[in-house]
């Protein structure tokens, strides 16, 4: 009797339990115009002062999703060109001593991602009309099955 209770138990507690990779909620930027979904696991934080975009960290209060706008302009108010830019962030991220596995180039679009102090990171750009809108994913290798399982989502997501 006592047996067949706690086999009843851990059948109920198994079929109850959420999976949480599979809940997001949707942060939609005004300033910049774009949206992401995200996993209700990570917490965001308050959206930034000047309105660009938010960060969203896990329990431990880690940084583990950035998202943002920018002007596709350089610091003399010049246009940048998704090559460049493309160009820059691959030059960016060497000088971080990050390790690229994978790089696309598209029309509108380009995806980086690799290794990073020891940690993950998969980054996305799309360009708008006059800006440029990055999400950026990092997080601990140990955790590559639970953001691995929400990273497409996110990004797919991301327009």
């Amino acid at each position: 009797m006592k047996l067949l209770l706690f086999v009843s138990l851990l059948f109920t507690t198994n079929f109850q339990r959420r999976d949480l990779t599979k809940d997001f909620e949707t942060y939609c930027n005004a300033r910049f115009g774009y949206c992401i979904d995200y996993p209700t696991f990570l917490i965001p934080n308050p959206e930034s002062e000047n309105g660009d975009g938010r960060v969203f960290v896990n329990k431990e209060g880690t940084k583990v999703l950035t998202v943002y706008g920018r002007l596709n302009q350089d610091v003399d108010g010049n246009p940048v060109s998704l090559k460049r830019q493309y160009t820059l962030d691959i030059e960016n991220l060497a000088l971080s001593k990050a390790k690229i596995t994978y790089q696309k180039l598209g029309k509108n679009f380009y995806v980086l991602s690799g290794e990073k102090n020891n940690r993950i990171f998969y980054q996305k750009m799309i360009a708008k009309k006059n800006s440029y809108c990055y999400s950026i994913l990092e997080y601990n290798k140990l955790a590559k099955d639970v953001y691995g399982a929400v990273s497409v989502t996110i990004f797919k997501s991301f327009n």
